[in-house]
């Protein structure tokens, strides 16, 4: 997230970004994205403290109503939340 905190400081609402994945963005768009990635990890670290399995985690669809810019579009949700799982839990790639 830190690296997202930098861009944001850097940038105004006329800073057009260029991301790694998808087109050209600009701050607001960002700023929803790295609020969607701190709801989420929140949630699933949460649901990880209560015990609640990788399946059951993904079940829960975390991400079915948020409308944020992601990588990899709507259809990458559930991957997206199975990938975090694993991180969170490991500390591998979190």
């Amino acid at each position: 997230m830190q690296v997202y905190r930098q861009a944001l400081q850097l940038a105004n609402n006329d800073t057009r970004i260029v991301p790694g994945h998808g087109g050209l963005t600009n701050k607001a768009q960002v700023i929803a994205y790295v609020t969607m990635l701190e709801k989420v990890r929140d949630q699933v670290m949460a649901m990880i403290a209560q015990g609640k399995s990788r399946d059951e985690v993904v079940a829960a669809r975390l991400l079915a109503d948020d409308h944020s810019p992601q990588p990899g579009g709507p259809d990458n949700r559930d991957s997206f939340v199975a990938t975090l799982y694993t991180a969170l839990k490991t500390g591998v790639g979190a």
